[in-house]
């Protein structure tokens, strides 16, 4: 009785020493790695702000990530996937802080679980940072307007991109605070269109583009209209960036 009672003992040990181990190996052998490709924005009351997140596999990757996403009520914050995998590894976090919202630092915390067939192989964890300010945003007809002449010369010069022109966008500041040059984000369905305007006089007023298609990780095309408006195609990399968003 003692012999069989020692060997179920030692059979449960050597199960919980395999199981352990098996945890082990897929913790530190992770098939991706979770990235955001910046993770700090500002946003205002009744503003907005968008995070790109990604998942990086290996070249033994398979399965599915679960995204699940922990924020403050007031932020809004909102996933645009919750599943990637090899065919779909970007997504989105869109946040749209509330009226009511209190200044400060609001943190966003994101968890991806990697799941294969029946199994859980591993769980990452990232977390994003918006700072609210104490700014109000209302409808800009200035940023309107460039957004619009930018709209037209692109249907026009560039008509594989589609139609842009008389659509419904999300529009707020995109770095609230900010003087002299006015960063403005309008988003629909499809495009992300970031404006910047250099609010001086001749020959200064100059005005930036760049468009991105929702989902993608960089802008597809950017552009620059001169004082005397006209509009020629510039390098992404030309678009001024604050804040590395």
């Amino acid at each position: 009785m003692k012999k069989n009672i020692a060997l179920v003992v030692l059979m449960i040990v050597c199960l919980c020493f395999t199981v352990a181990s098996r945890a082990v190996a897929s913790e530190t052998a992770q098939a991706f790695e979770l990235k955001a490709k910046y993770t700090y924005i500002r946003s205002y009351p009744n503003g907005g702000g968008i995070f790109l997140v990604y998942i990086e596999p290996t070249s033994e990757f398979t399965g599915k990530v679960f995204l699940n996403l922990v924020a403050p009520a007031r932020l809004n914050a909102r996933l645009r996937d919750e599943v990637l995998d090899r065919g779909s590894l970007v997504t989105e976090i869109t946040v749209e802080p509330s009226s009511d919202i209190r200044p400060g630092t609001k943190y966003i915390k994101l968890a991806a679980v990697h799941v294969n067939g029946l199994y859980v192989q591993t769980v990452q964890r990232i977390q994003l940072q918006v700072e609210v300010f104490e700014w109000e945003g209302c409808d800009n007809p200035n940023l309107n307007e460039k957004r619009d002449l930018f709209i037209k010369w692109l249907e026009q010069e560039h008509q594989e991109f589609g139609l842009f022109l008389n659509q419904a966008y999300q529009y707020y500041i995109t770095y609230p605070e900010i003087l002299i040059v006015e960063h403005g984000t309008y988003l629909n369905s499809e495009w992300e269109i970031r404006v910047c305007d250099h609010v001086m006089i001749p020959p200064y007023d100059w005005s930036m583009f760049c468009i991105r298609k929702r989902g993608a990780l960089k802008p597809l095309f950017a552009a620059k209209r001169e004082s005397d408006n006209t509009i020629h195609e510039i390098p992404v990399s030309e678009y001024p960036v604050l804040f590395e968003y």
